[in-house]
């Protein structure tokens, strides 16, 4: 008879300091005890495989449905109970249960007890013993009143060899530990005040000043100033090299996952003529089953200037347009996918260590900087290749004209669909000790049809939930399709995260999704309205963030990017030198798109606003860009927003991954504050 009791949690701190709350799990086997310490996160390893052999209950969660956490005593009594009902409902316990809970020599068939067993004829038993007995017991040496004689370093002997080294077996009834009263599952912030500061070339436009960074008077300022001799572009590239700096808190190790990929670029409109298909009108597809399909979504696309990724169904078909695409003149191989992109803009400053979890083949691997640290599980034999279709701006096929540059993606990617690479991902954390996970990838999921990503996704939310609360997490969106899907990422995945990253195809996407401000709106006419945007970050934030002391949730800080302009929205208090994060956000923008190491003035020209407002919808305040000043900012309720100008490329050279790497040097010169207003 096995019985199992999750009685406390105990506190282990490792050689670097940090410590882990570990659940004691007591387990009454054969009338003797012993207990182990096993983590959150290796009770979800455990449920995993459980499912693929029995039908499993489900797992209890976290959070409750109102995404707060659970109080401990009922977490563990939850725990408890999964554990006892798998017991319960199985006559053969399961190995791997059986090697979660270290009990060993574990007779399948009818449960008895010990003092049963030892009334049944031997011949009776099925089980062979692997091995010549040496001492036998014709009852149970502990329930009988007699002594065997035998010293007790024999007896001590056999239970070593019954039980391993790191198991604590007890013989009388066991002294609980008493729960760490300094354990909980609450998080609870300082508060924080506010950092009052002044800057000659930054103004704050609301009531406070609350960026740090920059320091006022004469010395070390930049003197900008608009004459004759000097363009806005120049204006604005000159303040770059002087008010971008790095917090004073820097991150050291970053693990990123879990996409990745081969990248082939070529042209779209000369790939698809090599295909033999002709222009014709445009229409989008939520997945993408032939040429034609290909085509039509393609044009649709260009046309509007707009950035796309699709999967393709026929695996077939897509072997044979991937392998025109590798033989087209001018084709590239590029490392892909957002987590290897990411990471590949980490690895370049030398002082950050990064660990990248994802399907890396062969190719990938040979591409990667060596910087980066890639788990022995996360390597395959095969790349997965996505085809990215460029565009110029002004390109014309048929009477399709694309108004800006931009790429069409699209794969039959099943490795990076299925997030096969996020088991390793969250196991690899514990042992490359983090201060920030960026996660991604979870668009890919979208092409697998409902069941796959239901059931990924809840496994997803079950992963992020054991990563330790005191790391920031940010998530990296792409372009999605299925409302149903974006809308349980927003109410399931956003709330657990620190940080996303999102362009105006996604932020909008989102809103229809959630029925939120400017849900009517079918697309963006040009350039993102300014106000439009700033009223949907707010409401991102306002609903699925912490913008107050009554929520739970964990989100505090947006990055929006688009071709014109940034804008960095984050909660009051959680981060800091957010202007200097958005402006080199900005910067790599520029230079990555037009191929230099700085910005070349006669490369690029400024897209963005002049004016703008601070809402769509009245009371709003109007405001201004002044190129000197590189960076507006106003208040709404405990939200500050941070928009910065972009020096768009004239001509750019390559526009797959700027996101990503927008993201990722946004995130390098962002400092998350420990001590939080609430």
């Amino acid at each position: 008879m096995i019985e199992v009791s999750i009685p406390s949690m105990e506190k282990e701190v490792d050689e670097s300091g940090k410590s882990r709350k570990l659940f004691r799990v007591e387990v009454l086997f054969n009338e003797r005890k012993h207990y182990v310490l096993r983590r959150n996160s290796e009770f979800q390893t455990l449920h995993r495989k459980l499912r693929k052999i029995i039908q499993a209950p489900d797992f209890p969660s976290k959070r409750n449905p109102h995404l707060r956490t659970k109080p401990l005593e009922q977490r563990k009594q939850e725990l408890e109970d999964y554990i006892q009902t798998i017991i319960c409902q199985h006559e053969d316990v399961p190995q791997v249960l059986l090697d979660f809970l270290h009990i060993k020599h574990f007779h399948t068939g009818r449960r008895m007890s010990s003092v049963e067993s030892l009334d049944v004829d031997i011949q009776d038993f099925s089980y062979q013993l692997p091995h010549q007995r040496v001492l036998g017991f014709l009852q149970d040496p502990y329930l009988s009143d007699c002594t065997s004689g035998l010293p007790d370093v024999v007896v001590d002997g056999v239970l070593q060899g019954f039980y391993p080294r790191d198991i604590r077996v007890t013989f009388t009834a066991p002294v609980l530990t008493e729960p760490d009263p300094t354990i909980s599952d609450q998080e609870t912030g300082s508060s924080s005040c506010l950092t009052n500061f002044t800057a000659a070339h930054y103004r704050l436009r609301g009531k406070h000043h609350v960026e740090e960074g920059f320091s006022s008077g004469p010395a070390g300022s930049p003197s900008l100033s608009l004459n004759s001799q000097n363009s806005l572009e120049q204006v604005i590239s000159a303040a770059w090299e002087t008010l971008i700096t790095l917090p004073t808190q820097q991150w050291s190790r970053v693990a990123v996952g879990v996409n990745a990929c081969v990248d082939v670029v070529v042209s779209g409109v000369g790939l698809l003529q090599a295909l033999a298909v002709d222009p014709g009108p445009g229409l989008d597809h939520e997945v993408l089953h032939s040429k034609e399909d290909l085509k039509e979504a393609f044009i649709h696309f260009m046309g509007r200037g707009a950035a796309a990724e699709r999967f393709f169904s026929d695996e077939e078909v897509f072997q044979r347009i991937a392998r025109a695409a590798a033989e087209y003149p001018g084709a590239k191989l590029y490392v892909g996918g957002n987590a290897a992109l990411i990471g590949q803009k980490l690895a370049s400053y030398p002082d950050l260590m990064v660990l990248l979890c994802g399907p890396v083949g062969p190719k990938l691997h040979e591409m990667l900087d060596e910087q980066i640290v890639v788990p022995p599980d996360s390597l395959q034999e095969t790349d997965e290749f996505h085809l990215i279709l460029e565009y110029k701006a002004g390109e014309q096929w048929g009477s399709t004209r694309a108004p800006q540059a931009n790429r069409f993606i699209f794969s039959h990617d099943v490795s990076n669909g299925e997030m096969s690479s996020l088991e390793t991902f969250v196991a690899s954390l514990e042992d490359f000790q983090p201060d920030l996970v960026v996660l991604s990838g979870l668009h890919m999921m979208e092409g697998q049809g409902r069941d796959l990503w239901e059931e990924r996704l809840n496994e997803a939310v079950l992963a992020i939930s054991d990563i330790r609360k005191d790391i920031p997490i940010h998530l990296e969106l792409a372009s999605m399709t299925d409302k149903d899907f974006m809308n349980r990422i927003m109410q399931e995945v956003m709330p657990i995260v620190s940080s996303i990253g999102l362009n105006e195809q996604e932020l909008l996407f989102l809103s229809q999704a959630g029925e939120g401000p400017h849900a009517d709106l079918a697309a963006w006419n040009g350039i993102p309205d300014v106000g439009r945007v700033s009223d949907i970050l707010l409401w991102i934030l306002e609903e699925h963030g912490r913008s107050d002391s009554f929520s739970e949730a964990d989100l505090t800080r947006i990055h929006f990017h688009t071709l014109a302009y940034h804008i960095l929205a984050t909660v009051d208090g959680y981060w800091g030198n957010q202007a200097a994060a958005v402006m080199a956000g900005a910067r790599v923008a520029s230079t990555q798109a037009c191929g230099t190491r700085s910005v070349d003035v006669s490369k690029v020209e400024l897209k963005a606003p002049l004016e703008f407002h601070s809402s769509h919808f009245e009371p709003r305040e109007k405001l201004s860009l002044n190129p000197a000043e590189q960076v507006t900012a106003w208040r709404r309720g405990n939200v500050i927003f941070h928009l910065t100008p972009v020096l768009v490329c004239k001509q750019p050279l390559r526009t797959v991954g700027l996101g990503d790497a927008i993201s990722a040097e946004g995130l390098i010169y962002s400092e998350f504050k420990t001590q939080h207003p609430f």
